[in-house]
């Protein structure tokens, strides 16, 4: 009997673990608090776009060779 008892809890807990994935993105988000917070900051990604250019210029444009240490 404890078997039976142990199968329907861990399939319940199973489900609502499932259910909570689902309603987390069925709910959509704040979209009113994101859109406000894209209006005010927009030097930011033109300094976000230089770093990024920054970046790229240190990073070598040689091909990467995973089996290197094997050969």
């Amino acid at each position: 009997m404890k078997a039976i008892g142990k199968g329907i809890f861990g399939a319940s807990l199973l489900l609502a673990l499932v259910m909570s994935g689902a309603t987390a993105q069925a709910a959509g988000g704040h979209k009113g608090k994101q859109d406000s917070a894209d209006k005010t900051d927009t030097s930011k990604p033109k300094a976000d776009e230089k770093a990024y250019a920054q970046a790229l210029s240190s990073v070598p444009n040689k091909p990467y060779d995973p089996w290197n240490g094997v050969r």
